[in-house]
């Protein structure tokens, strides 16, 4: 996990098409912070066809995911 996906998750949780309340939306993402590993990515990747999604190419790569 890395800060910038907790953002992107912590921006699509509170859309309001998704009717999630705050209370709850809190919990999910501190949950979701407590069961992640963190890392720093410090290298960009560009190979996703969309930008935005190159942040989770990053913390895999900053993660030495397979």
């Amino acid at each position: 996990m890395s800060e910038a996906i907790v953002d992107e998750y912590e921006t699509v949780l509170a859309r309001p098409e998704l009717d999630i309340r705050k209370g709850e939306r809190l919990q999910l993402m501190q949950l979701i912070k407590n069961r992640s590993h963190f890392v720093a990515p410090t290298y960009r990747v560009h190979a996703s066809r969309d930008p935005d999604d190159n942040k989770f190419l990053d913390c895999a790569e900053a993660a030495r995911a397979d």
